[in-house]
């Protein structure tokens, strides 16, 4: 999250007397060689990528505001460069705005700049499709092969990075993203393959990163305050969501979930399924999550009871503690889940909770997990033939149950 300081002088470089200079934008064929020199400004900016339209290259912006009320397109192997947080691109409208600010090609990188929107309305719940940065030269995705690196983004009324349909093999890392109208970090459907690292996010009204792609690899992120401004909202409102839905996504499968620090949002990670479609092979691995609102983790159908399923998930070595419900929490529709390596306490609910819905969960495995402190059950399950509690967990001081909180029907084998 941007430090107090630093908001102060983003808002603050608007005012007289305060804005920064500019100087000019320079721009070279294949990033080398003698460069060529346009005007500080918006149609700077844009000739200085056209220039390099045919053939790629670097457009360099020195330290600087620069007021944007059109979209810009990275065309196919450009750089964009920036010098640092102080090289300020900077939404022109109010908070309505449908502003699309980077439209970005393939084999692009956008490094070292801070973009920053124009806010949203505070009452307002609609999708107005300002974002800072949107896969595709056409704003309609299928960006392949890009790198979005140490940038700000701030108060964009839906999106800060929206990679849009079919956008694959790009990177996304070590930017700071705040103050989102929606979300920070949208894959959608068909985005596979990309990297999601070290990123940092805080203040978004729904999900710090959503993920409806497959084979991506969301690691290392800092998300905190998430679902801020949404006390109604139950849902979309996650520290990291992985999500199919049937036409627009089918399956989803094969995400990477890892060492991520999730704070305060309202599930800390997610993998559901929605009508007609499949969540598969994901793995959540290593991630520390705390004071969620809702569960710690959450496996399950989303909004409907309609076919649907997740399976062949993998919970391992995670650390949950006091989430307002359960740690993991697994209800409806999850089959084949292993959930191994775990310390979960001090939750306000159940350690582990298993739910069935007429009996679709099944093969869930509990083994090797410290349940310890949890205000309820170390495990409930209900029905309890659905779960295979392993004798090798650790259960101790959870408020009710036999066995240091195990649920009394829970199945226990060797």
């Amino acid at each position: 999250m941007l430090s107090g300081l630093l908001l102060l002088a983003l808002v603050g470089a608007g005012l007289p007397g305060n804005r920064a200079s500019v100087g000019p934008v320079s721009a070279m064929h294949g990033g080398k060689g003698t460069p060529m020199y346009f005007p500080g400004t918006e149609d700077g900016i844009r000739a200085a990528l056209d220039s390099l339209r045919s053939t790629g290259g670097l457009v360099s912006l020195d330290r600087g505001d620069y007021k944007i009320a059109k979209s810009l397109i990275v065309w196919d192997g450009i750089t964009l460069m920036g010098a640092g947080e102080m090289t300020r691109l900077i939404a022109v409208g109010g908070p309505t705005s449908t502003l699309q600010m980077l439209k970005v090609g393939s084999n692009c990188r956008i490094l070292n700049l801070a973009l920053i929107g124009a806010g949203y309305p505070r009452n307002d719940w609609k999708a107005y499709g300002s974002h800072g940065i949107v896969g595709g030269t056409n704003g309609l995705g299928g960006m392949r092969g890009s790198r979005i690196e140490g940038c700000i983004f701030q108060a964009w009324n839906t999106i800060a990075i929206n990679l849009a349909p079919n956008s694959k093999q790009n990177e996304v890392m070590n930017n700071r993203i705040s103050d989102s109208g929606w979300e920070g970090i949208y894959l959608a459907q068909y985005c596979d393959s990309n990297v999601v690292q070290e990123n940092t996010i805080g203040s978004c009204r729904r999900n710090a990163i959503d993920v409806c792609g497959s084979f991506n690899v969301i690691r290392r992120n800092h998300i905190t305050n998430i679902g801020v401004d949404s006390a109604s909202l139950s849902v979309d409102t996650d520290g990291i969501l992985t999500f199919a839905l049937a036409p627009t996504t089918g399956t989803v499968q094969g995400n990477l979930i890892e060492q991520n620090d999730v704070r305060n949002a309202y599930n800390g990670i997610s993998v559901l399924a929605g009508t007609d479609s499949q969540n598969l092979d994901a793995t959540l691995r290593g991630n520390r999550i705390e004071q969620c609102r809702g569960a710690g983790m959450r496996l399950g159908s989303h909004r409907t009871n309609t076919p649907q399923l997740v399976r062949n998930i993998k919970i391992e070595n995670n650390q949950i503690s006091s989430c307002d419900s359960s740690g993991i929490f697994l209800e409806n529709i999850p089959q084949c889940v292993v959930i191994t390596g775990n310390h979960i306490d001090t939750n306000h609910g159940d350690g582990i909770r298993v739910v069935s819905a007429d009996d679709q969960v099944k093969g869930i495995t509990i083994s090797k997990n410290a349940i310890i402190s949890n205000a309820r059950r170390g495990i409930f399950a209900d029905p309890p033939a659905c779960v295979h509690v392993k004798s090798d967990n650790v259960l101790e001081g959870n408020a009710e149950g036999p066995n240091g909180g195990a649920s009394a029907t829970a199945k226990s084998t060797r």
